[in-house]
């Protein structure tokens, strides 16, 4: 591993030692002006090296990330004609420029160490600290912006619907608890309607949870909506759209248990933009056409983290396809094996029964309809091995248009009528 960066250091010292009017003490910071300029570029350069000598891999990969991340989007702002599409407002200056935001970071650490106030071996230590959690941070959130990014390049939307913020509105975000007495409270979610913005950035409003986009597909002929930030919301609908199926929420919770419920994005599909405004209210959760967890190689080595991906894949019982996304590159090999460590859901799936309602007059209102959810058997979870190639996640489409549910929502065209000799025999 190099240490540049303390090469780099000991310049910086050398340079102090030469220039006495520079002054860094704990109570007393002076940088006279004819000598900042060449002690903030040794200081920049000690930090950028630290990060180099000690980061190379991941900041290759937040470049990687962010060059795509963006090309994307300008590509998607071209093509709807956009006046603003909002990416979530914690990895903004990452995406903008992985090197100078990774630099900020170790401007305090620095000058704590130039003023004494820490040695080099605790430097050292805030200073990893302050780059694996923000770096973790960054993939986390940054990993599922551009794979939502991805998805709605794929789709080739031409029309894209937002749902406003309902009448009433509470004023602070926050997860609820399912079934719980805010739970009594009922509204009915707002239309969706045109619009010429959108935002992936976090919740602003927590009544219901609600679709990060709408968008009309000419891929698909359908309506689609992505999913994502899942949380609990307070308010029970007025009645549930008899055009969806739901599953209770008690039920997703009995399945995975104490562990991480949602996942990571979800994708619904419909024949009209009504259809997909609420994801979920207080008690029911409308089943997804598509569940998306985004795991990291290492990570899907750990058992854990596989059993969470089984149980929201029982939870949930996504229609179409359950597919983790991996924005690492993984060997054909090990792609196979860790595949086959993801147990299929099986052939029987039972439709889980609803919970007891306080009374017949609400079950009459808020309650689905009583046939069982349109839930199809599955194959298993596939992984996607697809780095930061929107390309690679084609096999979810390949799905979707090869699924029993898509023949459903869109119908094959007639044959045409065989023409012959008429019946009478004329």
């Amino acid at each position: 591993m190099s240490n540049s960066w303390q090469v780099k250091y000991d310049e910086l010292m050398g340079f102090m030692s030469k220039n006495p009017s520079i002054v860094i003490k704990p109570d007393v910071l002076s940088i006279p002006g004819d000598v900042r300029t060449d002690f903030y570029a040794l200081f920049d350069g000690i930090r950028e090296n630290y990060i180099r000598d000690n980061y190379s891999a991941p900041l290759e990969k937040a470049i990687d990330l962010s060059s795509s991340h963006e090309r994307i989007k300008n590509e998607l702002l071209a093509k709807l004609s956009l006046e603003e599409l909002e990416i979530r407002s914690t990895i903004r200056g990452f995406i903008s420029d992985p090197v100078a935001n990774s630099v900020k970071l170790l401007f305090d650490p620095l000058f704590d160490l130039l003023m004494g106030k820490i040695g080099l071996a605790a430097f050292e230590e805030v200073s990893n600290t302050k780059l694996k959690m923000s770096f973790d941070t960054f993939f986390q959130h940054a990993n599922q912006s551009w794979v939502m990014l991805s998805l709605l390049k794929l789709l080739d939307p031409d029309e894209v619907y937002v749902v406003p913020p309902p009448l009433n509105e509470l004023a602070n975000e926050f997860d609820s608890v399912i079934n719980d007495s805010g739970g009594m409270t009922k509204q009915m979610p707002p239309d969706a309607i045109q619009s010429n913005r959108i935002s992936f950035n976090t919740a602003t409003f927590a009544s219901f949870m609600f679709p990060k986009v709408i968008v009309h597909s000419k891929l698909l002929n359908l309506f689609v909506s992505i999913a994502s930030d899942f949380r609990n919301v307070p308010i029970r609908v007025v009645y549930l759209n008899k055009n969806v199926d739901w599953l209770p929420l008690m039920g997703v919770y009995q399945t995975v248990g104490n562990t991480k419920i949602w996942p990571d994005i979800a994708i619904y599909m419909a024949n009209q933009p009504n259809d997909l405004v609420l994801v979920s209210d207080n008690q029911y959760i409308a089943v997804p056409d598509i569940i998306m967890s985004i795991e990291g190689e290492t990570r899907l080595r750990e058992t854990s983290t596989r059993e969470i991906l089984n149980k929201q894949d029982q939870a949930f019982k996504a229609r179409v396809g359950n597919f983790v996304i991996s924005p690492d590159m993984i060997q054909d090999a090990d792609l196979a094996d860790l595949t086959q460590q993801l147990k299929p859901r099986g052939a029987n799936i039972e439709a889980p029964a609803e919970p007891a309602e306080t009374s017949s007059a609400n079950k009459a209102a808020s309650a689905p309809a009583e046939k069982p959810p349109d839930i199809a058997p599955q194959r298993g979870i596939d992984i996607l091995s697809v780095g930061y190639d929107e390309t690679k996640l084609g096999p979810i489409f390949e799905a979707i248009l090869h699924s029993e549910h898509y023949s459903q929502l869109v119908p094959p065209p007639a044959a045409p009528a065989e023409q012959g000799v008429e019946k009478n025999g004329n």
